[in-house]
């Protein structure tokens, strides 16, 4: 009952998204499904991941409209919270209608949740991508490759670290179930540390294309940038309440995190990172990575 409701508050109140021809539709959805099946080949080899990107070729890809990415994604998050006290009715109503203010604003997402047997799902939320390139008159083949790369790359990620479903998922129950000053804070230190390394990674990667591949790279970090900076004011506070507006934080962190260990020991060195969770950086570490690497390469 509960995806049902999802689904309709995310047609009501955040709308199905712009109105555009039949025929660029099946266009945009064509390009998709054809830049996600490259991605793979292209993560594994400026990722240095190569056997991890060839699981990746398997999974399942789903080009999806709002109300079916808010279905997903509140099954995945009541997924991660099954067998704890914070499963619920009322818990998964409110994080329906939170994940259907939020819809307006995914471009795609790899969730380790559903799916997770085959090694998880990989959305492209197809009116969100189609109005972010009207808007600012992007390459439509290049933004989907762009948000290919960016998705199967946190695909690639779980796929080379078998536990960091489990990391991540105890992770984010520990931030919500945690009761005092002390286990808050831990809590919060080990989601920023492990999400920020995830983020960072993958902006790193999606920079590593050449632009003989990916010809107009600049102008779409230019036009994310300009995206995160505006928004849908009820999209903006609800991400606000949730932590969300941490995430672009994450992203910039993270990607320095990354850059710098590769310029000092290279993707071999950085990709210890998955071997397991004591290789996670915390979140120290990610602002100070000579520390990280102190303490993880010998």
């Amino acid at each position: 009952m509960t995806m049902t409701i999802g689904r309709a508050l995310s047609t009501l109140v955040i709308g199905p998204g712009p109105d555009i021809s039949l025929a660029a539709a099946r266009a945009l959805v064509n390009d998709l499904r054809m830049q996600a099946a490259r991605a793979p080949e292209l993560v594994g080899k400026y990722a240095g991941l190569e056997e991890a990107a060839q699981k990746a070729t398997q999974l399942p890809v789903r080009v999806v409209d709002r109300a079916s990415w808010t279905a997903g994604a509140t099954k995945s998050v009541m997924g991660m919270i099954e067998h704890t006290q914070l499963s619920s009715r009322a818990i998964e109503y409110q994080i329906s209608i939170a994940m259907a203010v939020l819809s307006a604003n995914v471009l795609g997402q790899f969730d380790p949740y559903n799916g997770r047997r085959t090694g998880g799902t990989l959305y492209l939320v197809a009116p969100n991508i189609a109005k972010f390139q009207e808007r600012y008159n992007l390459d439509r083949r290049d933004l989907a490759l762009w948000v290919a790369v960016h998705e199967m790359t946190h695909a690639v990620q779980y796929a080379q670290a078998p536990w960091l479903a489990d990391y991540v998922a105890n992770a984010a129950i520990n931030v919500f179930s945690a009761e005092s000053e002390e286990t808050i804070e831990q809590a919060m230190e080990d989601i920023t540390g492990v999400m920020s390394l995830l983020e960072g990674h993958a902006s790193y990667v999606m920079d590593s294309l050449p632009l003989a591949v990916l010809p107009s790279r600049h102008r779409l970090s230019q036009a994310l940038a300009q995206r995160r900076a505006s928004g849908n004011h009820l999209v903006k506070k609800l991400g606000k309440l949730l932590g969300a507006d941490k995430k672009n934080a994450q992203y910039t962190s993270g990607l320095s995190f990354t850059r710098e260990v590769v310029r000092r020991v290279g993707l071999e060195g950085f990709n210890q990172v998955w071997k397991g969770p004591e290789y996670v950086p915390s979140a120290n570490e990610i602002q100070n990575p000579a520390e990280w690497i102190k303490r993880v390469i010998p």
